[in-house]
């Protein structure tokens, strides 16, 4: 911010003493912010301000505004953007001192202030109720005014992109899941048509086990039982497979149905004869294989 009455100064002059000094804009958790009154006496005295300071020699910026407001209020911010660069020009005797002013956002996880003796109080304020601290008539008011809203600007795009995030997140969250819902959906609708068509493969094995012997080199039974081929062939390539069965082995309630029993103790018997092919649907069982227990 520039005061009136310098456009007499002369613009020559280059060389001129410059003061700069850091403060932030301090939010805690619940969204207020910090306000500290500048004790009695105190150039600006009695007024409210935002916290921060000087910057020693050498000093970086970030490690000047932490320690500033460690010195001031006992907080450990993390210190956040950049907000805005204040300007300031005075009139010293015969030489003109200038001062910036660089204004950075802070964010503080506890807000137990301890006040030195700088400052008289310190009270944490709603957006609203901080701005409504400053006066537009008083220069350095304004400048507090002006900075604290550029604060809320930044925080204001800030949720806004984090908003957009959360949303792209749940376009994609969306998106997998309906993926995932599509995926078992065909499989569930494959599943129900390759168990329909299971029968036809019966059907076919059937006729060609009573078909004699005679019959079976036959053109047009070979045909028929090619077809049988092709459609056993497409079947097993959308996740058909027959469940090997092997006579003698224990029977598997998990993958065996007992269509004969010779004992009640079928859980502990053993295959005598496939009576009906099972089959997998990829990694589960379609239909058990029908077999004889002994």
């Amino acid at each position: 911010m520039k005061e009136k009455g310098i456009s007499n100064i002369n613009k020559a002059t280059l060389s001129r003493p410059m003061a700069l000094t850091v403060k932030a804009v301090v939010v805690n958790q619940q969204g207020q912010i910090l306000l500290l009154k500048r004790a009695k006496g105190d150039i600006n005295g009695e007024k409210w301000d935002l916290p921060g300071g000087g910057v020693d020699e050498g000093e970086e910026l970030e490690l000047a505004l932490k320690r500033e407001i460690l010195e001031e209020t006992g907080l450990d911010v993390k210190v956040g953007p950049l907000l805005r660069i204040s300007e300031f020009f005075r009139q010293n005797g015969e030489n003109l001192e200038e001062k910036r002013g660089v204004r950075f956002l802070a964010f503080a996880q506890d807000d137990s202030v301890k006040v030195s003796p700088e400052h008289s109080e310190f009270v944490w304020l709603k957006p609203i109720e901080a701005l409504a601290q400053f006066s537009e008539k008083d220069g350095f008011e304004k400048e507090k005014k002006e900075t604290i809203l550029a604060a809320l600007e930044w925080l204001k795009k800030e949720e806004a992109l984090a908003g957009w995030k959360r949303a792209l997140a749940d376009l994609e969250n969306f998106k997998t899941r309906s993926r995932k819902n599509n995926e078992e959906f065909k499989k569930y609708c494959l599943e129900n048509l390759i168990l329909e068509l299971v029968p036809v493969l019966d059907n076919f094995d059937a006729a060609w086990e009573h078909l004699a012997e005679e019959k079976k080199q036959d053109n047009l039974f070979l045909g028929f039982f090619h077809i049988k081929n092709q459609l056993q062939k497409i079947l097993e390539e959308n996740g058909l497979k027959e469940i090997p069965v092997t006579v003698g082995e224990a029977f598997d309630e998990k993958k065996h149905e007992a269509l004969i029993a010779d004992n009640r103790q079928q859980s502990q018997g053993k295959i005598k004869k496939v009576l009906k092919k099972g089959y997998f649907f990829l990694d589960k069982v379609l239909r058990p294989a029908g077999v004889e227990v002994e």
